[in-house]
């Protein structure tokens, strides 16, 4: 198989690059992907041991594309393919002694960090009300980021929040070590903290994994940024690919100067760009470098593509958010009853996720049917939960916040005093809820009645416990079974739902018995708990696909639409006073603009209803930096690159803008628009395609307006 056929020059100079760092600049949708994957098989191919190449991502959707695209190049290949998360939770399985944990430990989700938090905050006597555990998680997620432990980050305390939030850090880090579990940034933390301080181990892993490639490097953070560095010292084969302009994830600790000091970091870095682009037309490309070059902090580069001229970007105005959703909403329908297009072509994206209340409304209205990414992830609805409470209860008998989840699910009388009191006894023992029930009947405080539903519940955790031999279905079975967890519901709507969801995760269990034999409950566990909400969508369902922008980074689509480009909301109000947020924000515009492959639809209104009010909507700085319209007067003009439009023009329920009320306006005339109302011409001004209007509405309003790009339509007496 000859691997660099069919790839362009740039990919095959990218694919064909051995030894020494290479920073691979991929532009939006120029195969990046394609590259990582053949790299790999050109690897062993030139005789490189595929045990010996790591290929590491961000997401579980793009690992599972690259390990199938590689599989099919090189059937019999070895290379450890997968996410950070993935790759230090395994790594920590193996060493995880060198890092201070017990065999079997837990993997806590966001809810459950918090629970800890809160435990925390209640240990410390704090006001709950003002210590809230959503402000202080993040933050503590934020620390372990930087890679600063809780002395750490007390020293760099400069507020009393920052100084409070590092008390209730230092007991977070102990109620965890007494429940053996880490949270998902324990993952990252431990790895890069173990590779520093263990140089033995952090040679050892060097020779293993003597090439590394990257993707997204653009959003790697400091831990991440600290484990690929401690990994490519001896062998600096480090491939890193990535798009500086594609760096989304700053709210999060991604640091675009890791990409950006690339050379820097890696003496004699091979750079290789990747500008042509094999997905967007030319004008959706050429509006989306146009607005990708007011920011500063990028590596210079312009996305070019073979692809057809194609439409216009349309920049659509709205009355208000009601318009705004109808108006995609009837475009869709119409679209696919004219037959050229399905559902599943479409895909909304918004900044925020509180915006898609409106589209849900009017998808609805319209009978278009949708799935949201976002939401809900399937494995924390609280059936899901619980059943994976009782497998992590089997595992790591020391998981507090299991056991406090399950011993009275379903009920056995164990209610919230009980389980109170025996927490208490817990905590002066020093021992784990689970250790502490085995001598319930032992504390005075609870009641004989309770104490023997409490060895009940660890007679059945004893006997499950003897299953740890069985594939992972039988185990979760055998739970459903023992706990009669549905016996004591009612059939209703919601309960079926219940079943229903209970059954996919059986189903994901036979799923991984098949696909890793006694891979056992551990795997299991750890690829439930680093599941994300993007891997619960479906690609292949006919739905309008409804996600954030941050969500739709890797996807792609024919027609797009970006809502609510409005200021205050792209760019969002946190931006407002920081140019380093502002760009991201920016770039954050860039990466939804370039999914689109055929057409794009950015929408923005004149009121909206956000936060509670309704308020004037300010255009974004955004709209302003799109590419202009070719000027008539050239020899030649080019097609434009954008064009306006109204919400009722992109329905379809009106002809183009600039066929509407050009010389039909005239001083005195009264007019309707769709967000200030019934409104009088108090002026005109200038001409044709230039004509201005100047309206006093009944509100007390002035406005000024183009005709020609307003939605202002005369009113007819009588």
């Amino acid at each position: 198989m000859n691997l660099l056929e069919n790839l362009n020059p740039q990919q095959q100079e990218a694919v064909a690059h051995v030894d020494g760092p290479i920073l691979v600049l991929a532009g939006a949708g120029s195969g990046k992907t394609r590259v990582i994957t053949h790299r790999v098989a050109y690897l062993t191919e030139q005789g490189v041991p595929s045990r010996n190449i790591l290929a590491i991502t961000f997401t579980n959707k793009a690992a599972g594309e690259m390990k199938e695209r590689i599989a099919r190049l090189v059937p019999d290949g070895r290379a450890w393919v997968g996410t950070f998360h993935k790759w230090c939770a395994r790594t920590l399985r193996i060493y995880g002694e060198q890092a201070g944990l017990a065999g079997g430990f837990t993997i806590y989700d966001t809810d459950d960090r918090r629970k800890v938090v809160r435990e925390a905050v209640a240990k410390l006597d704090l006001d709950k009300s003002q210590w809230p555990a959503d402000s202080i998680e993040p933050t503590i997620s934020r620390a372990k980021n930087e890679l600063l432990d809780p002395e750490a980050f007390s020293r760099r305390s400069l507020d009393y929040f920052d100084h409070t939030v590092a008390q209730v850090y230092r007991v977070y880090e102990e109620l965890m070590r007494k429940a053996n579990a880490v949270d998902f940034d324990d993952l990252l933390f431990r790895v890069a903290v173990m590779l520093r301080d263990r140089p033995e181990l952090r040679a050892d892993l060097d020779e293993r994994y003597r090439f590394i490639l990257v993707d997204e490097y653009q959003d790697t953070n400091l831990a991440q940024y600290a484990i690929l560095r401690a990994l490519s010292q001896d062998h600096p084969n480090l491939c890193a690919t990535g798009d500086p302009d594609q760096s989304i994830y700053g709210w999060r600790g991604a640091n675009i100067g890791n990409i950006l000091q690339f050379e820097a970091d890696f003496p004699g870095t091979r750079v290789v760009r990747l500008e042509k682009n094999y997905r967007s037309t030319k004008r959706i490309l050429a509006a989306a470098n146009h607005l990708i070059r007011f920011n500063e902090k990028r590596k210079d580069k312009e996305l070019v593509t073979d692809n057809p001229e194609g439409l216009p970007v349309q920049v659509v105005m709205c009355g208000d958010e009601r318009d705004e959703a109808r108006a995609i909403a009837a475009r869709v329908r119409q679209a696919v009853e004219d037959g050229g297009r399905r559902y599943s072509d479409f895909a909304v994206f918004c900044r925020i996720a509180a915006l898609t209340r409106g589209l849900e409304l009017a998808f609805v209205a319209e009978g278009v049917p949708y799935q949201i990414c976002s939401g809900l992830s399937f494995y924390e609805r609280a059936e899901v939960k619980d059943l994976l409470a009782y497998l992590k209860l089997l595992v790591n008998p020391a998981d507090d916040v299991a056991f406090a989840r399950v011993v009275n699910m379903p009920p056995r009388g164990v209610g919230k005093s009980t389980l109170e009191r025996l927490a208490v006894e817990a905590e002066r023992d020093g021992r784990s809820l689970l250790d502490t029930a085995r001598t319930a009947a032992r504390i005075a405080s609870i009641k004989p009645r309770q104490a023997q539903a409490i060895r009940g519940f660890v007679q059945l955790i004893d006997s499950l416990a003897g299953l740890g031999g069985h594939c992972v279905a039988e185990i979760m079975k055998q739970v459903l079974d023992r706990t009669k967890y549905f016996d004591a519901e009612h059939a209703t709507p919601e309960t079926d739902e219940r079943r229903a969801n209970v059954e996919e995760l059986l189903s994901a269990a036979h799923q991984f018995d098949e696909s890793q034999p006694g891979g056992g409950l551990v795997e299991f566990l750890s690829e439930c708990v680093l599941s994300t909400d993007l891997d619960a969508w479906d690609a292949s369902r006919e739905t309008v696909s409804i996600m954030t922008l941050h969500a739709a980074k890797g996807l792609e689509f024919p027609v797009v639409f970006i809502i609510a480009i409005e200021d205050g909301i792209l760019p969002h109000s946190r931006s407002k006073d920081d140019p380093d947020q502002l760009e991201e924000e920016r770039r954050l515009m860039f990466v939804g603009m370039t999914r689109a492959r055929e057409e794009l639809h950015l929408s923005r209104a004149y009121v909206r209803d956000f936060r509670g009010q309704t308020m004037m909507a300010i255009p974004s700085p955004f709209l302003s930096e799109l590419p202009p319209e070719p000027k008539p007067a050239q020899p030649r003009a080019a097609a434009p690159r954008s064009r306006l439009m109204t919400a009722a023009e992109l329905a379809g329920q009106q002809p183009p803008a600039a066929a509407a009320p050009v010389g039909r306006l005239s001083e005195g005339m009264l007019v309707r628009h769709p967000a200030y109302g019934l409104g009088r011409v108090a002026g005109l001004s200038g001409s044709g395609e230039q004509l201005k209007a100047r309206v006093r509405f009944s509100t007390g309003d002035t406005r000024t307006f183009v005709v020609t790009k307003s939605p202002l339509r005369p009113v007819k007496a009588g």
